[in-house]
């Protein structure tokens, strides 16, 4: 990462990700079982270079995106809080073994 990019993060730092202020990282396992990161950033929209630089900074990897869609009204319905901007990032060579391997 060039200096620029490191000297725009914040000395926040969760699991070992530099992030801006207001943005958090976490990896989790869906209910299928597969592993992906989540990032949500409490004000504003992400870019899409901002969701790459996180996805590189974590770990250098081609990554599937899920964007969240909803408005905050259908998002009440569900069990997690999704105020702000919210990203999940599944490893896209684990969607491309799952098809790999239900054809076969």
């Amino acid at each position: 990462m060039s200096n620029s990019k490191v000297d725009e993060y914040k000395s926040v730092n969760k699991g070992g990700i530099r992030m801006k202020k207001g943005i958090e990282v976490w990896t989790e396992y869906d209910r299928e079982g597969r592993w992906c990161l989540k990032i949500k950033k409490s004000k504003g929209k992400f870019s899409l270079d901002e969701i790459t630089d996180i996805a590189r900074e974590y770990e250098e990897d081609f990554y599937a995106v899920i964007i969240n869609a909803m408005s905050e009204e259908t998002a009440e319905y569900y069990d997690v809080d999704y105020c702000g901007d919210f990203v999940t990032l599944y490893r896209a060579t684990d969607f491309l073994e799952e098809r790999r391997n239900s054809i076969e």
